[in-house]
């Protein structure tokens, strides 16, 4: 079945059918679903009607552009796009409806992490800095995003290239992060700062 994808793509929902079968995960009918032969879902997890494309990558080991954990939640309207890159979700994430994430730097979501709606993730970004080039004309570049483990990104929230966020920390709704984030700290505004310890002391003994 992979070989003849790969010839002729078959309908979506006879794509989706095979997913839920070789993954044991629930994939919905109308979730659109390009480059299947690079996505890999965790058992139990739950696609809704959204889009994903797991366009190929040769630096990937094993071909997965796009590889999605146990028990992870993808609600509608979410767009996942390698973009050559990769996206990684950890075991128990949830990325709610309307959130888009672009791969091309690298993406990875670390386990038990929460991604509210309509968040945006881009791990890359264009470099123009000669009169000579038009923006259109630059490739973009990324060195990638990475959120780590029991993380929660409010609703609206923009994470830009090169940000690093730390297991624990919180993103208020609609801030713009362009810089690291502490683990188990709370950062809000535009752009995001600190506002404070997700902990307060000795609550965690």
């Amino acid at each position: 079945l992979v070989e003849k994808v790969r010839r002729k793509p078959l309908p979506s929902p006879i794509i989706n059918l095979y997913l839920m079968m070789r993954w044991r995960s629930f994939v919905h009918p109308l979730a659109n679903i390009g480059y299947p032969y690079n996505l890999k879902i965790g058992r139990y997890s739950w696609i809704g009607k959204c889009k994903i494309a797991a366009s190929p990558s040769h630096g990937r080991r094993g071909g997965m552009t796009i590889v999605i954990g146990e028990r992870v939640m993808v609600g509608d309207g979410v767009a996942l796009a390698s973009q050559g890159g990769y996206i990684e979700l950890g075991d128990n994430v949830s990325i709610q409806d309307y959130s888009i994430i672009y791969g091309l730097g690298g993406v990875t979501v670390g386990m038990d992490s929460r991604i509210a709606a309509a968040t945006i993730i881009v791990s890359h970004e264009h470099h123009s800095q000669s009169r000579d080039k038009k923006i259109r004309e630059v490739a973009p570049q990324g060195t990638g995003v990475a959120i780590g483990k029991d993380c929660w990104i409010g609703a609206g929230a923009r994470i830009l290239d090169g940000v690093v966020i730390g297991d624990g920390a919180i993103v208020g709704a609609g801030a713009v992060v362009t810089g690291d984030v502490l683990p188990e700290t709370v950062v809000v505004g535009v752009p995001a700062k600190f506002l404070k310890k997700r902990y307060m002391e000795g609550q965690l003994e």
